[in-house]
């Protein structure tokens, strides 16, 4: 069995080149500048262990104080440098979405106490539920994935910040990872109250998730206590590097994403040709309802060399999720997944 607890995860456990769908990653990347600021990396000279030139275009493109930055190994350990800060955590999440966040409070001996959204209501928040489950109990930690992985569903911004203001001891953490993908980008520079963290990957846009570089930005105290939990040069020079570039090659973005929507719209329409079930979402990926197990969908898409999220790990057993790729590649999906479904069709799908 193929076990997958992040997109393209798998790879590791196949032999042979696969058209990967799996990942929530930019395919035209990364840029001709990326590549080029890497290959030029002083790497023989220590990293600034204060990342002082990355927090310098951060704080001007996001309009906050360097001591407001935290710069970390990937968005994936700024959640568990969160964690760590707050210690033994009693901690609310909705449901589906990433799993770095309650994998790091269970490590920890935390809890997680999940409020589901569910596929035969759109994946949609129930707001009323989830304001009263956030007054009626004291949670240390809320984390919210905007857009979130793998629905896609999106919370915008002044709703989360009429949360954190209803809740001022609860820490908010908004993994805002997806969010250059998102229509709603301009969500990212929204100014949040002091117990609100959020969290941003410079990795997924710019396709480089084999460089680890991300950061957070809140208030001064809850950034000097994250700092606090995390040893000198916990990012290296390569990263560093790579996060200045990102947050500099606006053009590249833009041009991807443009394209991207392009590649959404493509897979949508031969997703209607042939009768599908999916839920488009606010980000690139989507999901796909299967006729069989999900998992088994994998497997067999494995031997045509296309993998695809099986999603039974955020408990959706008959749902995969897909990134958009080029047209090329996502023709192979659509005739191989198009054999499957129509091999197992059942009358109930």
């Amino acid at each position: 069995m193929i076990m997958q607890e992040h997109g393209g995860s798998a790879q590791y456990q196949l032999e042979g080149t696969v058209i990967d769908f799996s990942v929530n990653i930019n395919p035209y990347g990364p840029s001709v500048n990326m590549k080029q600021a890497i290959a030029n990396c002083s790497y023989h000279e220590y990293p600034d262990p204060n990342y002082r030139n990355l927090k310098k275009i951060i704080a001007e493109k996001y309009a906050c104080q360097l001591a407001e930055i935290h710069v970390g190994n990937g968005a994936a350990e700024i959640f568990w440098t969160i964690v760590r800060m707050s210690g033994k955590s009693q901690a609310f999440m909705l449901t589906p979405s990433f799993s770095e966040f309650p994998n790091a409070v269970k490590a920890l001996n935390g809890n997680v106490d999940e409020l589901p959204c569910r596929p035969e209501d759109q994946f949609t928040v129930d707001f009323h539920s989830l304001g009263e489950r956030l007054r009626s109990k004291h949670y240390d930690l809320a984390y919210f994935c905007v857009p979130n992985s793998p629905t896609g569903m999106y919370m915008d911004a002044l709703t989360l910040k009429e949360l954190a203001l209803e809740n001022p001891k609860t820490i908010f953490v908004i993994d805002y990872a997806f969010i250059q993908f998102s229509r709603h980008s301009n969500d990212q520079y929204y100014q949040f109250p002091k117990n609100v963290i959020r969290v941003y990957s410079l990795t997924k846009e710019h396709a480089i998730p084999g460089i680890r570089i991300g950061f957070a930005i809140s208030s001064q105290d809850l950034i000097q206590r994250l700092n606090s939990q995390v040893n000198t040069w916990n990012v290296n020079c390569f990263a560093a590097q790579a996060g200045h570039t990102a947050l500099s090659d606006e053009d590249f973005v833009k041009e991807s994403i443009q394209q991207i929507s392009r590649d959404k719209n493509y897979l949508r329409r031969q997703l209607d040709r042939m009768g599908a079930t999916y839920f488009t979402s606010d980000a690139p990926y989507f999901l796909i309802r299967t006729v069989i197990p999900a998992d088994e969908v994998v497997t067999l898409l494995l031997q045509k060399g296309i993998l695809v999220r099986s999603c039974a790990s955020y408990g959706l057993q008959d749902w995969i999720r897909v990134f958009p790729r080029p047209l090329s590649d996502s023709s192979k999906l659509i005739h191989f997944l198009g054999t499957l479904l129509e091999n197992h069709h059942d009358t109930e799908y």
